[in-house]
């Protein structure tokens, strides 16, 4: 960072805080300002989209700024306090998961007049531009042990308005909020470029595995009208069929008698939709059942070779393979064990579901029936190019080379992002503490 640093420093007084420039203040938050926790409301009092007084909740800060995909509306009476207001600090103040509760954005003038959910609070301050960024550094998130207990993640309006903070003369508040947008702006801009870029690999990903399996890798055979419309020609000796008519299995598992009070940090490994994605299992949030429960529920356990896929919920269509990377598991009612006969492998299978074929498919599916979930007749008669194990073998082959490239690319700009992300806030923290300069005069 090629900023200076202050001449002179003291001792903060506050131990995760350190040392503060000399002339800087150190004061608790209820001395800049207000805390207001948002409103209560019951199912009776929300209304249709458009109608009412949009609630802000936790949904509603992604990243850092407001975000619109998931909103509540009330209709009831609220009070000019309970309103957004001009660079007003929206922050998550309660949350089933601790590691969201603090996180903020900030008002700006298109989104004033909007109240906020009672699992929400407000800081309120003539300094919220300033206080914005004190709130995304890690000097706040090093104060938010203070709230954590062992049943429940909140930030009271109490614990937040005594929460401390290093405060600058105003023309420095104002001088570094100027800075830390300035630079923001750069440094997610740079972000969203790299996220664009990502999906954009995603795409071409997603066109080579359907080109492979629709088409093949060989555009010199002849090819035949597969009587299908949306599928169009595949080459000539292929056969276009069925998935019931290479299959042994299509089903899904339950929920354990007792639901999550029987899951355990140990055991078997018990597959949700949450666990299940198209470049593989992942494990870091993964339920477990007692070796009982599992023997207990024997139709839904998984066998290597089993290609798993999600039937319900936003996750509808994602798919991976058993692959024997784990000995034993289980799955509930929302993934479906698909078991290939020999002469379909898995892999090429898992392809299939991948590709806009498959995704096609099963988007059709919703959208004839109305259904939220995935019915198992209709997977079984989904269409699919067959042809020999060999070429299956071929494609799969090509594919895990061509794509793994692809996905090394992707991994390397995911942690770029993440490198830009911890950044952004030393920026931000080395500023609101003092420890470089921003402004010179």
């Amino acid at each position: 960072m090629s900023l200076p640093a202050y001449p002179k420093y003291k001792d903060s007084g506050v131990e995760w805080l350190g040392d503060v420039p000399e002339h800087w203040d150190v004061l608790r938050l209820k001395f800049v300002g207000d805390a207001i926790i948002g409103i209560t409301y019951s199912p009776e009092e929300t209304v249709d989209e458009g109608q009412g007084h949009l609630v802000l909740r936790s949904s509603n800060v992604q990243q850092g700024k407001l975000a619109f995909q998931d909103n509540v509306f009330v209709d009831k009476t609220i009070n000019d306090r309970d309103v957004t207001q001009l660079h007003d600090v929206l922050i998550c103040a309660r949350n089933g998961s601790a590691h969201l509760v603090g996180k903020c954005a900030i008002i700006d003038k298109f989104n004033t007049g909007h109240t906020f959910g009672a699992f929400m609070s407000i800081f309120r301050s003539e300094d919220g531009r300033y206080l914005y960024h004190f709130f995304s550094s890690n000097v706040f998130k090093a104060q938010t042990g203070l709230f954590k207990t062992s049943t429940i993640n909140q930030l009271t309006s109490g614990v937040l308005n005594n929460l401390f903070v290093a405060f600058p003369p105003e023309f420095e508040r104002v001088a570094i909020a100027d800075y830390l947008e300035k630079k923001m702006g750069q440094i997610d801009t740079l972000i969203e470029k790299k996220k664009e870029l990502i999906e954009r690999l995603k795409e071409q990903r997603t066109a080579i595995i359907t080109h492979a399996v629709t088409k093949g890798l060989d555009d010199s055979v002849p090819m035949k009208n597969s009587g299908i419309e949306w599928l169009g020609d595949v080459p000539e000796h292929w056969e276009v069929r069925r998935m019931k008519l290479n299959i042994s299995k299509a089903g899904s598992g339950v929920t354990p008698k007792g639901g999550a009070n029987v899951y355990r940090t140990t055991g078997v490994p018990f597959l949700r939709s949450q666990n299940i994605h198209f470049d593989g299992l992942r494990l870091d949030d993964v339920a477990y059942i007692e070796k009982e429960v599992h023997d207990s529920m024997s139709n839904s356990k998984v066998m290597l070779g089993d290609v798993l896929l999600n039937i319900t919920g936003a996750s509808i269509g994602r798919s991976y393979f058993f692959d024997g990377s784990i000995e034993d598991a289980n799955v509930n009612q929302h993934v479906c064990i698909i078991r290939p006969e020999a002469s379909l492998l898995t892999r090429f299978l898992h392809y299939v579901l991948w590709s806009d074929m498959g995704q096609l498919q099963i988007q059709l599916e919703q959208t004839g029936s109305g259904r939220e979930g995935l019915n198992f007749e209709a997977l079984k008669n989904f269409y699919f190019p067959l042809m020999s194990e060999d070429e299956q073998q071929s494609i799969v082959d090509h594919l895990v080379k061509t794509t793994g490239k692809m996905d090394d690319l992707v991994e390397k700009t995911k942690e770029s992002i993440q490198r830009l992300e911890e950044y952004r806030t030393a920026v931000i923290t080395a500023a609101v503490t003092g420890k470089v300069k921003v402004d010179d005069g």
